[in-house]
């Protein structure tokens, strides 16, 4: 199992298949810990609640619908959630109802819908933001649009391949630019995502 107080990196992990892990929620438990210790809180609430959620991770591999539909769950978070706190943040009003008004993700239509709306509000905010003052609300939009598109295609989810790191990576890439943007309600809300996913069925 990975050890999250270890500070284990992303890349360190592979699936195997039979490590009982879900690979959707260990790569993104693993980015959201790196994303907590490159932000310096690797000794805050958010950081130790996440290491008391990581025994569940043991056990939590299941068919390949339920973790697709866990990366789906990542994803909407992302687009509805971790961007409009930035945008928020960041006084973009407008873009942040666009984005958490949207219809949740659920499939890989619903992820198409989102990325046609998130994809061209997080080019908006790379022009409407200074990138060296707002990097958070930058990263969040940006990430969380990644998101939804790498879960609106017809991929082939086995998990041995990139698309649930890429998802759980971008997932987690959302959550860390919102909290620069907003503040450690974003590393709870990251949290809340990682349970949800766990609960997650298609």
């Amino acid at each position: 199992m990975v050890d999250l107080a270890e500070g284990d990196a992303m890349s360190d992990y592979t699936p195997t298949g039979d490590d009982g892990m879900c690979p959707v929620l260990t790569y993104y438990a693993m980015a959201l810990n790196g994303a907590i210790q490159h932000g310096g809180h690797e000794n805050d609430p958010p950081a130790r609640y996440l290491h008391a959620l990581a025994p569940m991770l043991v056990g939590s591999r299941s068919t390949p619908d339920v973790e697709q539909a866990r990366a789906y769950v990542l994803a909407d978070r992302a687009v509805r959630v971790f961007a409009p706190m930035a945008l928020e943040a960041g006084g973009l009003l407008a873009e942040a109802k666009q984005m958490s008004v949207l219809d949740p993700i659920v499939d890989a239509a619903s992820a198409a819908a989102a990325w046609s709306v998130s994809g061209p509000i997080s080019w908006s905010v790379v022009q409407a933001v200074d990138k060296d003052a707002a990097p958070g609300v930058v990263a969040a939009t940006g990430s969380a649009a990644a998101a939804a598109m790498y879960v609106s295609g017809d991929a082939l989810w086995t998990f041995s391949g990139s698309a649930a790191k890429d998802t759980a990576g971008a997932a987690a890439a959302s959550a860390g630019g919102a909290a620069e943007a907003a503040g450690a309600a974003a590393w709870y809300a990251a949290l809340d995502a990682l349970v949800a996913a766990l609960e997650a069925a298609p």
